[in-house]
């Protein structure tokens, strides 16, 4: 159909106000010839694309298929490890040692309240609430040797960063300015000095989540 289109439009006269406008006389449309196919021939484009659309069909199908696989897939993983399933093995090479925080999980948590305490002694964070006690029948399964259920507010705290606009950015700057949706430049000072969590709060990627190097400086984004 290319080739016709161009030879239309060198058929095709007209123009108006120093604007090239092509007009097309009824004449040049009926006198024009085309290549017709016998209905055999079409029957057999048809049928290929009858399927062609079948075979795209079904790959469509399988495609869908193994996304919702995988998605199972990673369900099963991340439950069995939420469940201490994936180091059963290493578990039992490696028993509990009462007070060692690198094995017993509620040593390591009695470790992080006595720094939580320090910090809230000189002044770095507010003291919280105390957050309601865990009933047994939250506990969703049997916890392996070793674990503790917690709230999640026990070992984290969740607070804004300090807002810094691009024109305010050092331009010799080498500490990454972290926004809603990651990196968006650098700065000459930080105000996080340890591997932190970043979430973003707002934007179309709110809630993406990232890690920060040791130093960085955090928006309130």
């Amino acid at each position: 159909l290319q080739p016709k289109f161009i030879d239309f439009v060198n058929r095709s006269s007209g123009g108006m106000s120093g604007i090239s406008r092509k007009r097309f006389k009824e004449d040049d449309f009926i006198n024009a010839s085309i290549n017709y196919l016998d209905i055999s021939e079409q029957r057999r484009i048809s049928q290929r694309l009858s399927l062609n659309k079948e075979t795209l069909g079904s790959l469509s199908s399988e495609t869908d298929l193994q996304s919702s696989l995988l998605r199972n897939l990673r369900q099963s993983i991340l439950q069995e490890a939420i469940e201490g399933k994936l180091t059963g093995t290493w578990r039992k090479k490696n028993p509990v040692r009462k007070g060692d925080p690198e094995y017993d999980a509620a040593a390591l948590l009695e470790n992080i309240k006595i720094e939580k305490q320090k910090m809230i002694a000189k002044g770095k964070i507010r003291k919280d609430k105390p957050l309601a006690q865990i009933k047994s029948e939250e506990v969703p399964f049997v916890l392996p040797a070793g674990w503790v259920c917690i709230r999640l507010g026990d070992i984290l705290r969740i607070s804004s960063g300090d807002g810094l606009i691009a024109k305010d950015m050092s331009k010799i700057g080498t500490i990454p300015v972290f926004g809603g949706n990651g990196i968006n430049g650098y700065h000459d000072k930080s105000n996080v000095n340890k591997p932190t969590i970043v979430i973003g709060r707002v934007g179309a990627l709110c809630g993406s989540i990232h890690l920060t190097p040791s130093q960085a400086w955090v928006t309130d984004n």
